[in-house]
């Protein structure tokens, strides 16, 4: 999310990648890009609006992803009673509380 100078303005908007959407309630332009990969690792969203530099800041970023920075597995379950290793499942995803450019 990028927020906006609370001017009434409507950014123009360029090139982009992924989707957008500009919230007029809490002037934030609301920009997606639904995955990010080796493939596709970078995204454009170009817009213009009037405001002073402070007013775009700070920039909340939100993601998921499938693994951990380190890519921690779980190697074996074993009950608790008879130390035997029994059948289990595992979904894990890395998901930020808050990150932002300032």
């Amino acid at each position: 999310m990028v927020p906006l100078p609370d001017s009434g303005q409507i950014p123009v908007i360029g090139k982009f990648d992924g989707d957008y959407q500009f919230d007029n309630r809490k002037t934030t332009l609301i920009w997606t890009l639904p995955v990010v990969d080796q493939s596709n690792s970078e995204g454009t969203l170009e817009f213009t609006i009037r405001g002073k530099s402070v007013d775009f800041f700070p920039i909340q970023v939100d993601f998921i992803a499938e693994t951990s920075y380190c890519d921690i597995k779980i190697a074996d379950v074993k009950s608790v009673d008879t130390r035997k290793s029994i059948v289990y499942s595992n979904e894990s995803q890395l998901i930020v509380d808050k990150y932002e450019y300032v």
